[in-house]
């Protein structure tokens, strides 16, 4: 049976459609998850650390933490010696430059890193104390406050004791200048001297450095006390001298002078 021209209009309609239908599925759109994966095995395979390039780098950069942890051993000997010596600010600056030049976090220079930690808030606790006992308050509380920034020891308990007694001015008066601890030291050796001449009977050089105490703190008990028990002494000995004198007998001597013996 022949078929009619409608029936074959039909046909052609649906063979074309057929054919767009093969063409889409023979040509299929690349898959980006698949590329993704593909790439990353390959950035992650042995052969792309063969490259010359990449060896040189991680190469250097595997010397540079080694330098670094060399650096901050000798810097934590360094600061060793430096607090035994009592030079507790060279100690200070060692630590410090042994933690800087190890990263937090660094597994392999972690123990170094504690080291030098616990040497440092040694170092600046020591150097702290030192400050205040030299009247530089304010240097105190700038190296106290550096021990407990974030990238040091911000929980350090000694450290956040010091802060707070720093920051009480009943415990340390803001007056307590350098100058003033100066004077307070040369007061002392000039006490120290005093003393010594008088008890030696050097009473004028005694009473000089009394004088000299005086002219620092005019109101320095010791000095005051020190001056009289030098008055009295210089007095008694010229009572004794004028009573030996006159025990002596007199002699007369041609031209009517007379003398002791």
């Amino acid at each position: 049976m022949l078929a009619t021209p409608e029936q074959l209009s039909l046909h052609k309609t649906a063979s074309r459609g057929g054919d767009r239908q093969f063409s889409s599925q023979a040509l299929p759109i690349p898959n980006l998850t698949i590329c993704t994966l593909t790439l990353a095995a390959f950035l992650s395979s042995p052969v792309l650390g063969q490259l010359p390039g990449v060896q040189g780098i991680a190469e250097r950069e595997i010397r540079r933490q080694e330098l670094m942890k060399e650096h901050a051993e000798k810097a934590i000997a360094s600061g060793d010696r430096a607090m035994q010596a009592r030079d507790f600010e060279s100690a200070f600056s060692y630590y410090k430059s042994a933690v800087d030049a190890l990263p937090s976090g660094g597994a392999a220079t972690a123990a170094v890193r504690q080291q030098a930690l616990e040497g440092f808030e040694r170092a600046s606790l020591a150097l702290a104390r030192q400050r205040i006992s030299e009247g530089r308050l304010q240097d105190a509380i700038t190296t106290v406050n550096l021990i407990l920034e974030d990238r040091y020891l911000p929980n350090s308990r000694a450290a956040l004791e010091l802060q707070k007694r720093l920051q009480d001015p009943t415990r340390f008066n803001p007056a307590l200048t350098p100058q003033f601890i100066a004077n307070v030291e040369e007061v002392k050796q000039l006490i120290i001297q005093a003393q010594g001449f008088y008890d030696s009977g050097r009473y004028d050089l005694a009473f000089k450095r009394y004088e000299q105490v005086l002219n620092i703190d005019p109101y320095n008990i010791a000095a005051r006390r020190g001056m009289d028990q030098d008055r009295v002494a210089r007095h008694d000995l010229v009572c004794a001298v004028e009573q030996i004198l006159r025990r002596q007998p007199l002699q007369h001597h041609a031209g009517g002078r007379l003398e002791r013996d």
